[in-house]
């Protein structure tokens, strides 16, 4: 008898053992914790001559990537103000990435912002993140002088992008072009006093992000020799300034 009920206990015990359940994602994700981001904005733009500030976009206004440490995505929100305490995430290491814009998308006042910061999830805990984005692609301003605009009787101005996006400074466009951080190239057609036609091409390697390039298009109107059509970059840029003499043939 006193076997008999020793075995029957051994296989109650089993059975508990067998029907206590594993620990399951849905645990996982209840044992985690909350994420929070706050996220601020450097609109700050620089040149080495002066800093200028660009438009800056409102937090609500950047979308949301988490990811794993190893760059799985693992949640996506196209406003950063989605993301909400309701939200409970497993406990490890993930990867955060806020973004505004597109820098692929060029052109006249199309900034492209970008933060990214790591974050660690505790059980049971909120994690706060703080985030500052800043801009990633390259703005070009290109201004022209008096001398200039009197002597040629028809000019196009164009920027040329490295992904091939064609970018048309009109007579008097104050705005900013915006562009991926690559080199780009600034194409001059112009009409000459004499009717005849011609066409410059001037290229820019050296680019960098989160910075304005100052382009001013001038000429000597033929005070010293032959007039010449001069590029003057700002200090924004180590390319030197590019004079060409204007044969009036």
């Amino acid at each position: 008898m006193k076997r008999f009920l020793r075995m029957l206990m051994m296989c109650m015990a089993g059975g508990t053992l067998m029907m206590a359940p594993s620990c399951t994602d849905a645990e996982k994700v209840e044992d985690g914790g909350v994420l929070r981001v706050k996220l601020a904005v450097d609109a700050s733009a620089v040149t080495r001559a002066e800093q200028m500030t660009v438009a800056a976009p409102e937090a609500a206004a950047f979308d949301l990537e988490v990811a794993t440490a190893e760059g799985e995505q693992v949640e996506y929100w196209a406003s950063l103000e989605e993301l909400t305490a309701d939200r409970r995430f497993e406990v490890g290491e993930y990867q955060l990435k806020a973004t505004y814009g597109d820098v692929t998308d060029e052109g006249f006042d199309k900034t492209a912002f970008e933060a990214q910061a790591p974050c660690r999830i505790m059980p049971n805990q909120t994690t706060l993140v703080n985030m500052t984005a800043t801009l990633v692609n390259t703005g070009v301003r290109v201004s022209r002088s008096a001398a200039f605009a009197k002597y040629f009787s028809n000019v196009t101005v164009e920027l040329e992008s490295a992904a091939g996006a064609v970018i048309p400074f009109v007579e008097d466009e104050q705005r900013v072009a915006f562009v991926a951080p690559e080199g780009f190239a600034l194409k001059v057609a112009y009409t000459k006093p004499n009717g005849t036609e011609g066409n410059r091409t001037f290229r820019v390697s050296d680019v960098q992000p989160r910075t304005i390039y100052n382009v001013r298009l001038d000429v000597n109107d033929g005070e010293v020799g032959s007039a010449a059509l001069v590029v003057k970059f700002d200090d924004s840029v180590t390319v030197e300034n590019v004079e060409i003499e204007i044969d009036e043939q």
